[in-house]
């Protein structure tokens, strides 16, 4: 299961780029990365990852309903 919600986060939202290298930040970052993996599924079921990804990246209020 790490495996593979590593592998997605750093697909979709490229966690290995990242440039910061304080540990909290890093470690908070991951949390809400996979907080936002387990509530994709509940509101888009049936769409794959990288589109419901490209769909709230280009509408943030979408973004803030998946969160809330």
């Amino acid at each position: 299961m790490e495996r593979r919600n590593h592998w997605r986060r750093d697909h979709l939202w490229r966690e290995d780029a990242s440039r910061t290298n304080i540990a909290n930040a890093l470690a908070n970052l991951a949390r809400v990365r996979n907080a936002l993996l387990s509530l994709i599924p509940i509101h888009h079921p049936d769409l794959p990852h990288a589109q419901v990804f490209e769909t709230l990246h280009s509408n943030p209020a979408a973004c803030l309903r998946v969160m809330s």
